[in-house]
C-alpha cells in the first residue's frame, strides 16, 4: 500500500497536506528539518533515506542509483537481468525500504518515543525476510549478512 500511494503521490506528505489545505506546523522533513517534506524527498533525498539506502546496497552488494520517484525505483528493479528469484528479492527488499523510512517518518511525528534511528536497517533485513518467505512459501532461503 505504501508503494502504491508513493508512486501516485498520496501519502500524506507535509507538502501534500499543505496542497489539501490542511494546516501543518511546519513543512520541513521530520527527520532531517533541512528540505520541505515531499514523498520524494522523505524517501529517497533525505539524509536518513540516503544512508539506509547506502547501508541496504552494500548489504545486497548492489549498486543503487539515487532514484527519481517511487516509480523509477520499481523500474529499476524490473529492468535488472536477473533469475526471477533474486528480482523477487530485490523488490521485497526495496517496498520494506519504503515501507520501514514512512512508518519511521510517522513514528517521528506522532510516537518520537517509539522513533529509533539505530533499528531502521534491523527493521528492514527482519521485514524483508518476514516479506519474502510470506510472498514464496515453496523457496527456502537464509538471510546472510
Amino acid at each position: 500500500m505504501t508503494n502504491w500511494r508513493a508512486i501516485l503521490n498520496r501519502l500524506p506528505s507535509r507538502t501534500q497536506l499543505v496542497f489539501r489545505g490542511v494546516a501543518v506546523e511546519s513543512v520541513l522533513c521530520p527527520l532531517c528539518q533541512e528540505e520541505e517534506e515531499t514523498v520524494y524527498h522523505l524517501l529517497f533525498e533525505c539524509s536518513t533515506a540516503r544512508q539506509v539506502w547506502q547501508r541496504v546496497a552494500t548489504w545486497i552488494q548492489r549498486d543503487i542509483p539515487l532514484f527519481d520517484s517511487p516509480g523509477g525505483m520499481i523500474a529499476w528493479v524490473d529492468s535488472h537481468p536477473l533469475v526471477r528469484f533474486i528480482r523477487v528479492k530485490l523488490d521485497s527488499i526495496c517496498t520494506v525500504v519504503l515501507w520501514v523510512l514512512w512508518t519511521y517518518r510517522n513514528a517521528k511525528l506522532f510516537n518520537p518515543e517509539r522513533a529509533k534511528k539505530h533499528l531502521l536497517f534491523y527493521n528492514i533485513r527482519e521485514f524483508s525476510f518476514n516479506w519474502f518467505v510470506v510472498r514464496n512459501s515453496t523457496v527456502r532461503i537464509s538471510w546472510v549478512d
